[in-house]
């Protein structure tokens, strides 16, 4: 598992590189679905901490903290974090989000990610929020959820 500012820094650092500077809200969105996909073929968790329910979708309260100030506006620098080297299969799933999400607008995906029946939606409706009320979404049910959604599952070479 990582520190999630690693993880941000990682999608973050990619934008840079390639032209294509992602926003805040479409960076919570990524880490959500790396944790996913992550689960779906490990097992396990990628993201040290929670990712929770509010009113706008997923969110890493700690990146959330971390990135407030950028707003709306594309990031263009990262946050200070350590170095950690990420095996193989994580930089494969980490690759394959930001392939999926590189060209979908953030509210496209913010769309996605409330679909009746998803993890962010069970875990905000069970908990009767309205507003951000910051419910833990659940891993077992994320990992469910991605491992239908995508038809991948832990032992998978790749993405099917």
């Amino acid at each position: 598992m990582f520190d999630a500012i690693y993880i941000a820094n990682y999608f973050v650092n990619l934008g840079i590189l390639k032209d294509a500077p992602v926003t805040h809200m479409k960076l919570q969105k990524m880490l959500y679905f790396a944790n996913g996909l992550h689960l779906a073929l490990t097992d396990n968790p990628l993201l040290k901490e929670e990712v929770e329910a509010w009113q706008y979708g997923p969110v890493v309260s700690s990146v959330y903290q971390r990135f407030k100030e950028w707003g709306s506006r594309p990031i263009t620098s990262p946050q200070p974090s350590g170095n950690i080297e990420p095996d193989k299969q994580t930089l494969d799933v980490l690759g394959a989000v930001w392939d999926i999400t590189k060209d979908i607008d953030p509210i496209k995906l913010a769309n996605w990610t409330h679909l009746e029946n998803s993890p962010w939606y069970t875990a905000f409706k069970k908990a009767g929020c309205t507003t951000n009320c910051n419910a833990p979404i659940d891993n077992e049910l994320t990992k469910k959820y991605f491992t239908e959604t995508f038809g991948v599952h832990a032992g998978a070479e790749t993405m099917s």
